[in-house]
């Protein structure tokens, strides 16, 4: 494929710029990608569009860590848009994937967590579901499984 002068081929945009779907005179009036030039989003790194939506992230700066959010999917699009969070929403923790902060989902019974789908590794529970108490093992000051009710013994 021969390239006008002056434009460069790249496999993703640099951080300030999005990829966006232009026609571009290219000895045919196919459409191809092409990188604009924008501001994200302050959380993001990197983005998909111009609005500067912080649910428009692809890439979050540091110290923000990755949530998924919805996407209409378009041809030859695979990339996915992600929300930038300073701490992750409830029933979700942070978790290193890739070099990058992503927050994975808690088992269901925990409303914050230590270890992702782990019931017996709850941070804290739902205070508004039937398995609201945290009974937390001898051996833990922090973390423990959300159950029903305390067993004998146990108080709430």
């Amino acid at each position: 494929m021969e390239v006008e002068e002056g434009v460069s081929c790249v496999d993703n945009c640099q951080p300030g710029f999005f990829q966006k779907d232009m026609r571009i005179k290219i000895n045919t009036s196919a459409t191809f990608p092409s990188c604009q030039k924008f501001s994200c989003h302050s959380s993001c790194s990197t983005c998909s569009d111009e609005t500067a939506s912080p649910e428009k992230c692809r890439t979050c700066k540091h110290n923000f860590s990755r949530f998924p959010v919805p996407k209409t999917v378009t041809l030859n699009s695979n990339l996915v848009d992600v929300k930038c969070l300073a701490n992750c929403e409830d029933g979700f923790m942070a978790k290193e994937i890739s070099s990058m902060s992503t927050c994975v989902a808690c088992h269901s019974l925990c409303k914050t967590c230590q270890v992702e789908a782990d019931k017996t590794r709850c941070l804290s529970c739902w205070l508004d579901g039937s398995y609201k108490h945290l009974l937390k093992p001898p051996e833990s000051l922090t973390y423990g499984e959300c159950v029903q009710d305390c067993p004998s013994k146990y108080y709430s």
